[in-house]
């Protein structure tokens, strides 16, 4: 089965390849040949995100109309790419690109830090600050005070609980955008509201903008739906 996710045309990605020529030279640099010059150009798109990976790649036919070269140099340029493993094929399927697989993850890296070093180091490769203390704390205390009510019900509110609703629909309000609380819905994250936009917009053959390089479970969810 194929893997690709996405379909660039020929015309699309012969003026992409044509725009990196504006791009100077290394003074001195040999002309590769005309395979190669065309697989590096590719290669290149796929690695600055302006062909994003998983991407259906013309025929070889198509793109050496668009480019106005034969089709042998495509074809080369393709196995190239294939061979570095910037792309796959699959007959009958078309070819798509890809990225390299990467060296696996040092053990090392995936280990937290020790709690003693907290206070004197900042690990660039975590995105998690510190709580926010003491405000955490009071809101936790806060919200395990308000839990009791809810206790004794079903507590199935697939919108949200209703004081919460009214809450959010009143600060709209204040802030000069009238709000009912029967027009909010709170999801468990932005996953959970992103899958209800996809299913209530995004109908079976509908077409979706979507940026590139883009964030790929938002894809899947949008698929799910039928777009």
């Amino acid at each position: 089965m194929a893997q690709w996710t996405s379909a660039v045309g020929a015309a699309q990605l012969a003026r992409l390849l044509n725009s990196q020529q504006d791009r100077p030279a290394g003074a001195g640099t040999r002309r590769p040949p005309a395979y190669r010059a065309l697989a590096d150009g590719i290669r290149l798109l796929v690695l600055e995100g302006r062909v994003p990976v998983a991407a259906r790649l013309p025929a070889e036919r198509e793109l050496a109309l668009s480019l106005s070269v034969s089709r042998t140099t495509v074809a080369a340029a393709y196995e190239a790419l294939r061979a570095e493993g910037f792309l796959e094929s699959l007959r009958g399927a078309g070819s798509w690109t890809a990225v390299p697989a990467g060296n696996p993850l040092p053990a090392r890296g995936l280990e937290p830090l020790p709690p003693e070093a907290l206070g004197s180091m900042i690990d660039l490769g975590c995105a998690a600050l510190p709580a926010p203390e003491p405000w955490l704390t009071r809101a936790v205390q806060g919200a395990l005070e308000e839990l009791p009510p809810y206790a004794h019900t079903h507590g199935d509110y697939p919108a949200g609980l209703p004081a919460l609703r009214t809450m959010i629909a009143e600060r709209y309000t204040a802030r000069g955008i009238p709000t009912m609380p029967e027009q909010i819905m709170v999801t468990t994250g932005a996953m959970g509201a992103i899958d209800a936009i996809c299913h209530l917009f995004g109908g079976r053959g509908e077409r979706i903008a979507v940026e590139s390089p883009s964030y790929a479970n938002i894809l899947q969810l949008m698929r799910e739906a039928g777009a």
